[in-house]
């Protein structure tokens, strides 16, 4: 097996074993009321896309020495 499918593999493990708490994070990230075509919601829109990206820096440092941005 190639090093890139073990690395999917321990990813796809991580995933499926936190399922609830992915949910629970996707609900918390879906609750920002960020419409960004609408000045008015610039704000949370703006909290959406920070959410994101922590999200996506957290994983990264979860999954060790390979930055995923």
């Amino acid at each position: 097996m190639s090093r890139d499918c073990n690395e999917s593999g321990r990813v796809m493990d991580a995933v499926e074993s936190n399922d609830a708490a992915a949910i629970d994070r996707l609900k918390e990230w879906l609750s920002i009321p960020s419409v960004g075509a609408d000045p008015a919601f610039r704000d949370d829109t703006r909290r959406a896309a920070r959410w994101a990206a922590d999200q996506l820096i957290a994983a990264a440092i979860h999954l060790g020495d390979h930055l995923l941005l």
